[in-house]
């Protein structure tokens, strides 16, 4: 029966497991820190790769949703026509 296993975390091969996540843990969040850091101060705006992503979502999207877009416009024409119509 080895220590794990009667409940007591006395082996080396165990703290030395608990020593090793630790230091990941505190790297971890010192990457995170750094890495929020640098997205907040890194204010250069927006490039054009990022523009033409976003135009290729909205393009996508038309595309999808193209029918019921259609539909919705020709309802909103068609009652102000309605409405111009009724002066």
């Amino acid at each position: 029966m080895n220590c794990r296993e009667k409940g007591r975390c006395s082996c080396m091969a165990w703290v030395w497991y608990m020593k090793l996540i630790k230091k990941l843990d505190g790297l971890f969040i010192k990457f995170k820190n750094n890495t929020v850091r640098y997205l907040s101060e890194n204010n250069e705006g927006m490039g054009v790769v990022e523009v033409l992503l976003i135009i290729l979502v909205l393009v996508g999207l038309v595309l999808i949703f193209k029918n019921q877009i259609t539909t919705i416009v020709n309802n909103i024409f068609r009652k102000i026509t309605k409405s111009v119509n009724s002066f």
